[in-house]
């Protein structure tokens, strides 16, 4: 099982690195709008403005405020990291409860209506021990900002044990910026 779970965990950490490493040699040389310049570089162009508030594509620096589900009080903060990567694939790279207790998610992602973006994404949860406790599933509502800088969202969760049978819900909201 230990083994299995090795090869598990390997194959996902070489998954992520050569998706990051295939976002980042796209990405080389392009702003948000995509439109280049005569020498390789690109540059913002006004007019493309409108452009920028529908695209989520990039990194983003994320708050996450767990929440009360019943009466949306928050329970506690966490820092963390989404990329949205052209063609709707998505990583989450959150912190947990403990460093270790968690997997990062891999998702997808789609474009609804004007600056509004929906995800759904998967991580796999550890025990203490470092076994299989099972995995977690992120819903996520998303809306750009003005601009396409930051967004906002709000993020149900489904919580499986190592069955793959539904034990716990989780809320939150999430406020973040692009890492320019």
């Amino acid at each position: 099982m230990k083994n299995r779970l090795t090869k598990i965990i390997g194959g996902a950490v070489l998954a992520i690195l050569v998706l990051t490493l295939l976002a980042q040699s796209r990405m080389l040389g392009q702003n948000r709008t995509g439109q280049e310049t005569g020498d390789g570089v690109k540059s913002a162009d006004p007019v493309d403005q409108q452009k920028n508030d529908t695209q989520m594509e990039g990194v983003w620096e994320i708050t996450v405020t767990f929440r009360n589900c019943e009466t949306n009080e928050p329970l506690r903060t966490r820092p963390g990291l989404m990329s949205f990567f052209q063609g709707g694939m998505m990583q989450e790279f959150g912190t947990g409860s403990a460093p270790l207790d968690r997997s990062d998610a891999q998702g997808v992602w789609r474009h609804q209506n004007e600056r509004k973006f929906a995800s759904t994404a998967k991580a796999f949860r550890f025990a203490a021990d470092g076994s299989y406790a099972g995995s977690l599933k992120f819903y996520r509502q998303i809306e750009l900002g003005r601009g396409g800088n930051s967004l906002e969202a709000t993020v149900r969760s489904e919580i499986f044990d190592a069955n793959n049978i539904l034990i716990g819900r989780g809320c939150a909201t999430e406020t973040g910026t692009r890492l320019e």
